[in-house]
């Protein structure tokens, strides 16, 4: 007889523990998952049958059930059915294409053959949220093990335990928003930096879920389609990785205490909305357009006499021994330096606009004076920055990004800082960007975004036994999805015996500011962390707008900080600056010109 074993269970009269199981006999064998899916109509939307395809692909997780709640209510209708209100919306809304994540789903193949249960509750009934129980009993007897549910009307009642794991439902989760409104018009129209959305599993409480996943993303103020896609799609991907924490035992979060989740009343936006909903979406696109050409970013590195943990006090105002600026059209970001013989090596990113292209450079930054930058020989020839800093078992290794090559690589120093000889590729075939390892509790990290899918937005984890690997990917990647917190953005370090994480806040814009996490959970299928404190530009007493990386260096602690500038001159070398690069790169040189 085999053994079957469930891991993390529950009977129908038990209640589920994480990591539990039963077993009978002499092999054991993977439990596979049975969901249905319950929705008011037989068609998905396409981010819905996403969602079904990633958890049927991941091989141990079957739909065994499509459950149609015929008497589900018509949402309430937030635009009005009057033609012109309708016309307008669309004109607004979608004036870049309507959103590709809520268009009716292609046929889903594995779901062609499900069995169909078309629920004979009343409406009476599920006004209030309830279903027959002859509903329950047919639903109970298929042995789900979850219930996908993509309606909007409340669950209450038996059916909230017909499945051992409960009801999953996706909610809108921007502070106070309402699954009936238009997903991210209120958003883009009141000007929020963010959306957010989770996957809760369903109680008996309208305003409190426990909540399985939660993701926020940027909210694009130019075009409602890419913003409701974004949110969308990302959320897809939860339903699947809860599964995958529930096979290896740690889907703890299936047994939290209900969260409380505000909710306000779906409101219609009224004609003069609209027109400034239209109004305020091309305005932003304009303005993109117009700082894209005309205002430049400028960053410049600088030294703070005091280390890295510093910065976890809010009332901390260290002073800043800025470096040299460059010339015009050229800035310095993202600061990682060693200490060496009493002094201060400084690698950064060197930027120019004219090529587009950023390129390391180094130089002594000690406190009695600084050296003249020197051009850094590593990496492929591609864009260059992030050249990230490790000193191990004696030798200086460095992890510059260089996603235009479509690795993460480690680089070894033989003439510290200028020569370096690359050691090995530590993920392949990956546009890794700012690529930051770190040990913890026995293990080698790396922590990154992907310049393919959200850079801003997305933390990826790997991990290893030694710097130079086998490097394996973390069973939750991406691990966390937060516009606010997630992509690295200098040195992790220990304080007090606790493990913190510098993180880009990118909601008002790309490096506005750094989170600085706390991580209260890491290991190979688990990750969790909890933002501890911020750094401003305010902070340090700068008139600069922004911040993405501080990294320690001993005693000291180095930043970058950005202004915008104005440079409408640079615009035609931006525009001009490629074509003579490639020219000068292939002109043959003459006689005279030949030293």
């Amino acid at each position: 007889m085999m053994q079957r074993t469930i891991v993390g269970g529950t009977d129908r009269a038990g209640s589920w523990h994480p990591g539990t199981t039963t077993s009978s006999a002499d092999a054991t064998e993977q439990r596979v998952l049975r969901f249905g899916i319950l929705c008011p109509g037989t068609l998905l939307q396409e981010w819905q049958a996403d969602a079904v395809r990633q958890l049927i692909a991941l091989g141990d997780v079957e739909a065994a059930v499509l459950i149609v709640d015929d008497a589900a209510a018509a949402p309430p209708d937030p635009i009005g059915r009057s033609p012109l209100r309708r016309a307008l919306f669309r004109l607004c809304a979608h004036g870049t294409g309507a959103p590709s994540a809520t268009r009716p789903a292609r046929p889903i193949g594995a779901l062609a053959s499900l069995p169909t249960l078309r629920c004979a509750s009343s409406s009476t009934l599920r006004a209030a949220g309830l279903f027959s129980a002859d509903d329950v009993h047919t639903v109970r007897a298929f042995d789900l093990d979850f219930i996908l549910y993509f309606g909007a009307d409340p669950v209450r009642g038996d059916m909230l335990g017909a499945a051992r794991f409960g009801i999953w439902a996706f909610v809108d989760s921007n502070g106070e928003t309402d699954r009936r409104e238009p997903p991210c018009w209120w958003e883009i129209y009141d000007r929020h930096p963010v959306v957010g959305a989770m996957l809760e599993r369903l109680t008996e409480r309208d305003d409190a879920g426990i909540i399985l996943r939660k993701g926020t993303v940027k909210v694009v103020d130019w075009s409602y389609a890419k913003s409701v896609d974004a949110l969308y799609f990302e959320s897809a991907r939860w339903p699947a990785q809860v599964c995958r924490d529930l096979q290896a035992g740690v889907a703890d979060d299936l047994t939290a205490e209900p969260t409380p989740i505000g909710t306000r009343v779906a409101h219609a936006p009224h004609a003069l909305q609209l027109a400034r909903f239209a109004g305020l979406t091309l305005t932003q696109r304009g303005l993109q357009i117009a700082r894209k050409h005309l205002q430049y970013d400028h960053w410049r590195v600088g030294v703070i006499d005091a280390p890295i943990h510093a910065f976890l006090d809010p009332h901390a105002l260290p002073s800043v021994r800025w470096l040299s600026p460059l010339r015009y059209g050229e800035f310095l970001a993202d600061p990682f330096a060693v200490v060496r013989d009493g002094r201060l090596t400084v690698m950064c990113e060197r930027f120019d606009y004219t090529t587009q292209r950023g390129t390391i450079t180094s130089f002594d930054a000690s406190a009695d004076g600084q050296t003249r930058d020197e051009q850094v020989s590593i990496g492929p020839d591609v864009h260059l920055s992030y050249p990230y800093l490790v000193e191990h078992e004696g030798s200086v290794y460095c992890i510059p990004e260089t996603c235009h090559a479509r690795e993460i690589a480690l680089y070894r120093a033989e003439s510290f800082p200028r020569r370096w000889v690359k050691v090995t590729t530590l993920v392949p075939d990956f546009a890794g960007v700012d690529a930051t390892v770190f040990q913890h509790e026995g293990r080698w990290w790396l922590a990154c975004a992907d310049d393919d899918r959200m850079p801003n937005q997305r933390l990826l984890l790997w991990y290893a036994p030694d710097l130079l690997g086998p490097w394996q990917p973390h069973a939750g990647n991406p691990v966390k999805t937060d516009i606010r917190s997630a992509r690295p953005a200098g040195t992790p370090f220990l304080y007090e015996g606790a493990l913190y994480r510098p993180a880009q806040d990118c909601s008002r814009g790309y490096g506005d500011r750094v989170v600085i996490n706390r991580v209260t959970r890491l290991d190979p299928r688990t990750f969790r962390e909890e933002p501890a404190a911020v750094i401003d530009p305010s902070m340090l007493g700068l008139n600069a707008i922004g911040i993405h990386t501080i990294s320690a260096a001993g005693a000291m602690t180095l930043i970058d900080a950005k202004w915008k500038k104005l440079m409408p001159q640079l615009a035609v070398r931006t525009a001009l600056g490629p074509y003579m690069h490639r020219q000068s790169r292939t002109r043959t040189p003459t006689a005279a010109s030949t030293p």
